[in-house]
């Protein structure tokens, strides 16, 4: 269903739940409010009976908001410039939590009303044409919600432009980072001692030892520190707010756990016998417990280098030393859909990325491997010589990418045109290969082998 379709439906089941009357009134208090193709849609579904405009004053505002919340940012900069009304309405917090929920699910960033034009803007009230100014709009912004939406649109600005500001560098020495939780400004790192928590916000508070012992990685996710054991295979879940241990996966492989993830509850790992475990946490008996989901035993020859999950459509991504790269969808019935990326070239992989529409693949040469997966079987978009080194870290939202690796530079790429980097980062301070990287909507955080960890921010 194309966006269109989807707008026609939801009028369609709006119309359909309140009174003729009411709907007549909306329809008639919606159409001075549209673009012109929206305009000959909504007139097309309400017929030839409307001979008039009422006034917009007479609609109740919870059906105005709620009209408001299908134009898209250009209709709702032009209403806002004509509508006195709608200035009154726009003081009200849900209208632009509507617009900054939009934004935070499809990045609609693009246009901001920011201030009237300085054109007067005319439409039909009361069979009067009358000259209607800006007054407020401007001037008199709401509070929460709409500079929540100011703030997303500018930060999304500055990471298409490349403009941010080195808000953090931290060094702890004889440990390496290995994941991070931005927003709360925690990272989890491995020593000597084993795996163990620390807020980098707080860089001189003594880190919280997890788990000890020998171990191979360690990662975050949800309210979940996983860890995974070096010689006996074993995975350990810790909650991260208690850092309590919560649950012991026993001999999840025979062999040294070299990739882990996490998410939404599903924790995947792979070992250097090319065997890919997924799990599942469920609460039994008030006790956390971990139920295996499906083992994947003959996929890869070799030991499994990166693991990437889409657990909302249930997809496994895995890749190998010897470049392998499987892609297996779990069907309802637990049988698995598993696909075997076709390349020409087979160099070591290091990392991957997915999400609904794209996998990215790392790999030893420096390069980035893009393919869509929006179709039947993956299909193969382009190949970038991303990196003079290999390609250690790939992470993805719905509009960017960024890769990080051995030449200690950090690069952002857009997703759809992505045949050169929007632009690079480089900090003096990162003197080793970027081995751990992690972003959200405001923030990047990065750091090297040398135990070194820089904090970017977007925001300004």
């Amino acid at each position: 269903m194309d966006a269109e379709t989807h707008q026609d439906a939801e009028l369609a089941k709006l119309l359909s739940s309140i009174s003729a009357e009411k709907r007549l009134q909306l329809l008639e208090a919606l159409l001075p409010l549209c673009p012109e193709a929206d305009f000959a849609r909504i007139h097309n579904r309400a017929g030839p009976s409307l001979q008039r405009l009422t006034k917009l004053e007479d609609l109740p505002d919870e059906l105005l908001i709620h009209v408001f919340s299908y134009l898209n940012a250009p209709s709702l900069a032009a209403t806002a410039r004509s509508c006195q009304r709608f200035a009154a309405l726009v003081r009200d917090d849900h209208l632009w939590r509507l617009l900054r929920q939009r934004q935070e699910h499809d990045g609609s960033y693009d246009v901001f009303p920011t201030s009237p034009s300085k054109e007067t803007h005319r439409f039909v009230h009361d069979n009067r044409k009358s000259e209607r100014q800006d007054s407020a709009f401007a001037t008199s912004l709401p509070s929460r919600f709409c500079e929540m939406f100011r703030q997303g649109y500018l930060t999304a600005r500055n990471w298409r432009r490349g403009e941010y500001r080195v808000s953090r560098v931290v060094r702890r020495t004889g440990s390496l980072h290995t994941d991070f939780d931005v927003g709360q400004a925690l990272a989890v790192s491995l020593s000597v001692n084993g795996a163990s928590l620390w807020n980098y916000s707080k860089s001189s508070q003594a880190p919280q030892v997890l788990h000890p012992g020998s171990l191979t990685t360690v990662r975050m996710c949800d309210d979940f520190i996983v860890s995974a054991g070096a010689h006996d295979g074993t995975i350990r879940v810790s909650c991260k707010h208690s850092q309590e241990l919560v649950c012991v996966i026993q001999s999840a492989h025979v062999s040294e756990i070299g990739a882990l993830i996490c998410e939404r509850g599903w924790i995947v790992s792979g070992g250097e016998d090319g065997v890919v475990q997924v799990w599942e946490l469920n609460t039994h008996n008030g006790r956390m417990v971990a139920k295996s989901l499906v083992v994947l035993r003959d996929q890869h020859k070799d030991g499994v280098t990166a693991i990437a999950l889409d657990q909302r459509r249930k997809r496994v991504a895995s890749a190998s030393a010897d470049g392998a790269v499987w892609v297996n969808t779990l069907q309802p019935d637990m049988r698995t859909q598993s696909i075997e990326l076709q390349t020409a070239q087979r160099d070591p992989v290091f990392s991957l990325a997915l999400s609904k529409e794209f996998l990215l693949v790392g790999d030893a040469q420096g390069n980035v491997s893009v393919w869509a997966m929006t179709g039947a079987e993956p299909r193969h978009v382009t190949r970038l010589n991303a990196h003079a080194g290999p390609v250690i870290c790939l992470q993805l939202d719905t509009h960017k990418f960024v890769s990080a690796g051995g030449d200690k530079l950090v690069k952002v790429w857009s997703l759809y045109q992505s045949n050169v980097p929007l632009y690079s980062i480089r900090h003096n301070a990162l003197i080793g290969p970027i081995s751990a990287l992690r972003f959200d909507s405001r923030m990047l955080v990065c750091s090297d082998v040398t135990s070194t960890l820089v904090e970017y921010d977007f925001g300004l």
